[in-house]
């Protein structure tokens, strides 16, 4: 899957969830810098995704894989 095409898989994922009922929370914060933020979503906990030094790719990689079932760095609650 290309960056753009994970780009819009995010939103979707983050629109299906509120489509099915979940009032969702998403929240982007500071994390280290450079090409990282912390997410955090009601009811799901916060994972650390990308590194700053990495290149743009590798954030959204981060970011899809913990909105879609995937390892996030540090997702606290249950298995997202």
């Amino acid at each position: 899957m290309t960056t753009p095409d994970k780009c819009e898989a995010i939103l979707r994922e983050i629109i299906n969830r509120v489509n099915a009922d979940e009032r969702i929370f998403v929240a982007f914060s500071k994390d280290c810098g450079g090409n990282s933020c912390t997410l955090e979503i009601t009811q799901s906990g916060h994972t650390h995704c990308g590194i700053n030094e990495e290149p743009w790719s590798f954030l959204v990689d981060s970011i899809h894989a913990a909105l879609t079932g995937g390892p996030g760095l540090s997702f606290a609650g249950g298995g997202r």
